[in-house]
């Protein structure tokens, strides 16, 4: 059973008995969305669903399955109204047609095994193509959701309620973006998936942005600015595309449907700043854990009095509960005797960059650095 067809028949019925979506599922016992879905062909009643909607339609369940009406009928009361016109049908004639069409619309009433089992298969096959978009959907969002839940919760930067609320933003995205792909020929899904798919990708994005170390956006700021743009850009386009189509279709209250579209567009763009700021502040190499690198190297070479070749090696990670404090670890020789012997020693800072770049050492012990040089070689 085709759903276009099924819709068109559907929506032409509702309006030839003068209901509006509303009244028809006000006398089926459904939301009027579900009425609007099945007219633009997304989906079909539920099996419990078609035999009050047969009734309210004033069709029989047969010509509901075939969305087409049985013609035979018609054609016998046309030609009876000819007849009468005519003054060819007498009176005793007339009472026994009326008898015949008693029968026959009782024999109508009855389906033959043939259309009783083209109902059933009709039936299954709508159950079918309910259960396929949300099977489809649930297998989609499962792998998802642990995937992106395994990846947050064992790199260390989320709980296990981080976790999984980063996983159903991102489920959510993925669905959407399935829904979209579906439905992509009927206007009113592309509008309303378009937006979940775009909204919650941005904002899954924006959450990844601040859970990821600064030394991933600083092997990958190219990228990371790239899909920035990319981001910022097609909610832009979306946006300025849906209230161009909005004021172009309805004519009233054009300037309110200009203040939401622009509001969309602020909060759009506030969400996505913190992503966007921090992948420019990486294309241009000042990030905040590059500053608190460079600082601590310069305070460390002033602080033990050593030469810059001394030192062998650093690393910095942005402690999670406290993004501003940057954890900077050295390994490096103490003095030319050291250097000679290959001795490393280790050292340590924790240096807070505020948003203003402004410098403040918290912290700086060896326990630091062999803490976070223990992390690297466990990592």
């Amino acid at each position: 059973m085709d759903a276009k067809r099924f819709g068109a028949f559907i929506s032409e019925r509702r309006k030839e008995h003068h209901m509006t979506q509303a009244d028809l599922a006000g006398k089926v016992g459904v939301t009027d969305k579900a009425v609007s879905r099945w007219e633009r062909g997304l989906g079909f009643p539920d099996i419990n669903t078609m035999e009050p909607l047969a009734e309210a339609l004033d069709v029989s369940l047969l010509e509901l399955m075939r969305s087409e009406m049985q013609t035979t009928e018609g054609a016998n009361v046309k030609k009876d109204e000819a007849a009468e016109k005519d003054g060819t049908v007498e009176m005793n004639e007339a009472a026994e047609k009326n008898g015949m069409a008693e029968k026959r619309e009782k024999a109508e009433k009855k389906y033959t095994s043939a259309e009783v089992t083209e109902m059933m298969q009709s039936m299954e096959e709508i159950r079918k193509q309910q259960q396929h978009q949300d099977k489809i959907a649930g297998y989609l969002a499962i792998p998802v959701i642990l995937l992106i839940v395994a990846v947050f919760k064992f790199s260390g930067h989320a709980n296990l309620g981080g976790a999984l609320f980063a996983g159903l933003l991102g489920a959510g995205a993925a669905v959407s973006g399935y829904y979209l792909w579906v439905n992509r020929e009927d206007k009113e899904s592309k509008r309303i998936y378009g937006f979940f798919t775009i909204t919650l990708t941005g904002i899954f994005f924006t959450i990844c942005s601040f859970l990821v170390p600064d030394g991933f956006w600083e092997q990958h700021r190219q990228e990371a600015s790239l899909i920035t743009c990319l981001v910022n850009l097609a909610i832009v386009i979306y946006a300025f595309g849906f209230a161009v189509k909005r004021m172009c279709k309805e004519k009233k209250n054009p300037v309110l449907i200009a203040v939401v579209v622009v509001l969309e567009i602020l909060i759009t763009a506030w969400t996505l700043h913190g992503f966007a700021a921090r992948s420019i502040e990486n294309a241009m190499g000042t990030s905040k854990g590059d500053v608190a690198e460079q600082y601590a190297t310069q305070l460390l070479l002033n602080e033990k009095n050593l030469e810059e070749d001394w030192i062998r090696g650093y690393s910095y990670v942005q402690i999670d509960l406290h993004p501003d404090i940057y954890r900077v670890g050295f390994s490096y020789y103490a003095d030319q005797k050291d250097a000679e012997a290959g001795k490393e020693s280790i050292y340590g800072y924790d240096i807070q960059v505020d948003s203003d770049y402004k410098i403040t050492i918290k912290e700086g012990s060896s326990a630091i650095g062999m803490d976070l040089w223990s992390e690297k070689i466990e990592g």
